[in-house]
Formats: structure tokens, sequence, C-alpha cells
């Protein structure tokens, strides 16, 4: 019985795991930037949203808006479409977390 009970809790981890490749969500999400960590693969952002809580989001390097000439900062509004799988961050070999990747976005000046 505790073998099964393993195998179950194996397959259920591996399901709640693989959920996000087959499911391609996206959710809204918006707010103020309140704070910006540099990552090996782009920015950890971290978002005020109007519910008062800060939530991590992962902006990929191909995705910054450097073409603007304007980067990331703090204080920047931003409003867009996340992924549901949460991206993590790595600078060297540390891992500082994670968030949620932004698909696309608008932010202000």
């Amino acid at each position: 019985m505790n073998k099964h009970r393993h195998l179950l809790i194996i397959v259920f981890l591996l399901c709640v795991i693989a959920l996000p490749v087959f499911v391609q969500a996206q959710l809204n999400f918006g707010g103020r930037v309140v704070a910006i960590i540099p990552c090996n693969s782009g920015l950890l952002v971290y978002v005020l949203t109007t519910l008062k809580a800060v939530i991590p989001y992962m902006w990929f390097t191909g995705e910054l808006p450097f073409t603007m000439h304007v980067p990331p900062h703090p204080g920047q509004q931003l409003l867009g479409k996340v992924g549901a799988a949460v991206a993590p961050c790595i600078l060297g070999t540390v891992p500082l977390g994670g968030g949620l990747p932004i698909l696309y976005h608008g932010s202000s000046l």
C-alpha cells in the first residue's frame, strides 16, 4: 500500500509540473515596479499590484524595451500579459528567485 501511495504522489507531481507545458495560459498583470534584480537571462521585476501585493515577474533579455531607450526602472508602470509557468532568476550560479515570464507589455516612462 505504501508503494502505491508513493507512486501516486510521484505521478501527481509530474502532472502538476507538466501542466504549464500543455496549457498555454496567459494572465493579465499590471502595477508599479518597486525593485529590479539583474539575472543571467534578463531582469527579475517586482511589481506592486492594485491588491497591495508585490509579485515577481521575469523580463527576458530579448523582450526588454531597450529599443525605446527607456530601460526598466522603479516607479515605472507596467501592464500586459504573463505566462503561467514560473521562470527562474539565476545570477552566475546563484538562484535569486523566480517570476512569471512577461509575454508582452506596455509601460509608462
